[in-house]
């Protein structure tokens, strides 16, 4: 199997129907939709292998490592295209995205929505859209490196290798047991473009998580602690460049959590 991308005309069309799609999306069938319209893409990139991933939440680094080598061929600028990634979630990858991402809806079925009052079936309306907008599409930038169910894996991977290459101390398989350690901290960095775009920002932030492990952990204390923290660093940090040294960064960092 290799990879494919849908047009344009078709990521917009499945933006727009939605809700409209929500039994087809139940049904995770979307091939037998011939108003979608894919080609393949112009690198042979066989990706058999994705049907590998696996859907628990632990498995995140194993997975954000499987897809970053499937699609090793992909450059940072091709792996923007909203048209590979709106493909796999809607095909190939349907069943992992569906599954890893459940969300209870209250509803089952389109006919379930149209029963229901109209304040109550606007606000499904809205739920049922938003969940599938973030994790089945990439419309906004935070969706590409922190939402979509298949490009957070890869810009994880990707921004996790890049650091190691930065000499930041860190080893991409313990900067990847950071990122994924609980989902808040994995949200709280990468749907924040003033961070996730630095990588000397990031690796001190991965030096400094790496020891504080307390940082990683997602009960309600650390979870508030570790919000606050980030918090300072993207108001810090947000509009300017970082022209701090290294160890200038890792003192401004450390002395943000307190």
């Amino acid at each position: 199997m290799l990879l494919r991308y849908l047009s344009k005309k078709s990521c917009d069309d499945l933006v727009e129907d939605i809700v409209k799609n929500f039994d087809v999306y139940k049904s995770r069938d979307f091939i037998s939709n011939s108003n979608l319209s894919g080609s393949n893409y112009h690198k042979e990139i066989d990706i058999s292998e994705l049907k590998n991933l696996k859907n628990d939440v632990d498995k995140d680094i194993e997975n954000s490592d499987l897809v970053y080598r499937v699609l090793k061929d992909l450059t940072p600028m091709e792996a923007q295209f909203e048209e590979i990634w709106t493909y796999l979630t809607h095909f190939h990858c349907i069943d992992y995205v569906t599954k890893r991402w459940a969300s209870d809806f209250v509803v089952n079925s389109s006919d379930d929505i149209e029963v229901l009052e109209n304040r109550e079936k606007v606000t499904i309306e809205k739920k049922i859209r938003d969940h599938f907008d973030s994790r089945f599409f990439v419309t906004k930038t935070r969706s590409l490196f922190a939402r979509n169910g298949l490009s957070r894996l890869w810009w994880t991977s990707h921004i996790c290798s890049e650091m190691e290459k930065n000499d930041s101390g860190i080893n991409k398989d313990d900067a990847l047991a950071i990122a994924f350690s609980c989902q808040d901290l994995h949200s709280g960095i990468f749907e924040r473009p003033s961070i996730s775009s630095d990588i000397n920002l990031l690796s001190s932030m991965f030096r400094y998580l790496n020891s504080k492990k307390n940082l990683q952990k997602d009960d309600p204390k650390n979870r508030k602690q570790r919000r606050d923290w980030l918090k300072k660093i993207n108001f810090k940090f947000s509009g300017i460049v970082n022209i701090f040294e290294k160890n200038e960064l890792d003192e401004i960092i450390e002395g943000l959590d307190s």
